[in-house]
């Protein structure tokens, strides 16, 4: 394998679909828009179509219009899954991470899929459109432990470091090398960690002690699955594999080895 062919994969993997969720956002409101059925209602403009359907979703959930707009993301293709991940993630993330976030404004509960919750302390239990969701949140779980500094770093859109940081103090973790689904498409990589039956998706700061909960949120394919040493052991094989430096510096670690493994 070469560097070229990791570019490939990663236009095709990533690029690609981030295009074709854009694509689903805008038929969903196209098909709602020119629904004859629906009620006059004023519409939020924020110049980006995906945008444009979470917030006037959150305007519409739970009325008659917010039906007709739901069922028109359904037709398109639309999957809860992403959507449910996204309330985890700020349900359970650091009030810091919050208010750098675009979607700073948006509830839990707003999210699409997401019916209500209730917290016990860090264990909170999750309404979903797929069932109950039980999540603990890891920074409780782990404060106080060698590991504790990971999770006041920055863990939004930093599964690669954060699950190699944490793997690394960690052996006895599985580094889990996943693709899972956009809103409208396959995909996005992401990186998670596994020990027997508890599931540790750093990057939303979920503790599961359930396969049962995290395959609700955790559902795509297993691209590899690998523990610190066989990832450290590959990615020296890889880099020597590609002989470009440019890997080195485009992709941290195991955004690299997920893009390597993917189809081999």
């Amino acid at each position: 394998m070469d560097y070229f062919t990791i570019k490939e994969r990663e236009y095709l993997y990533e690029h690609i679909p981030e295009t074709l969720d854009k694509e689903g956002a805008f038929n969903t409101l196209f098909t709602y828009l020119n629904n004859p059925s629906k009620p006059t209602f004023k519409y939020k403009n924020t110049g980006d179509f995906f945008n444009d359907l979470i917030m006037n979703y959150i305007q519409l959930k739970n009325t008659e219009n917010g039906k007709i707009l739901e069922q028109s993301m359904i037709d398109c293709g639309f999957n809860y899954t992403k959507s449910i991940h996204n309330a985890i993630y700020y349900m359970l993330a650091q009030t810091q991470e919050i208010e750098k976030s675009k979607f700073k404004q948006i509830k839990p509960t707003d999210w699409p899929g997401v019916k209500n919750y209730h917290n016990n302390k860090s264990t909170y239990v999750i309404n979903t459109v797929y069932g109950d969701i039980t999540v603990n949140k890891a920074s409780e779980i782990f404060k106080n432990t060698k590991s504790d500094y990971i999770f006041k770093r920055n863990l939004l859109q930093r599964c690669w470091y954060r699950s190699y940081d944490f793997a690394k103090e960690n052996p006895d973790y599985t580094i889990v090398l996943s693709y899972l689904p956009n809103f409208f498409s396959n995909g996005h990589y992401h990186a998670y960690l596994e020990k027997d039956n508890i599931t540790l998706d750093i990057a939303s700061n979920g503790f599961y002690e359930s396969k049962t909960d995290s395959q609700k949120v955790l559902n795509g394919e297993i691209v590899k699955k690998l523990s610190f040493e066989e990832a450290e052991e590959t990615y020296q094989t890889v880099i020597k594999e590609l002989n470009n430096d440019k890997a080195t510096k485009e992709y941290s670690k195991l955004h690299l080895l997920a893009l390597y493994y993917k189809n081999k």
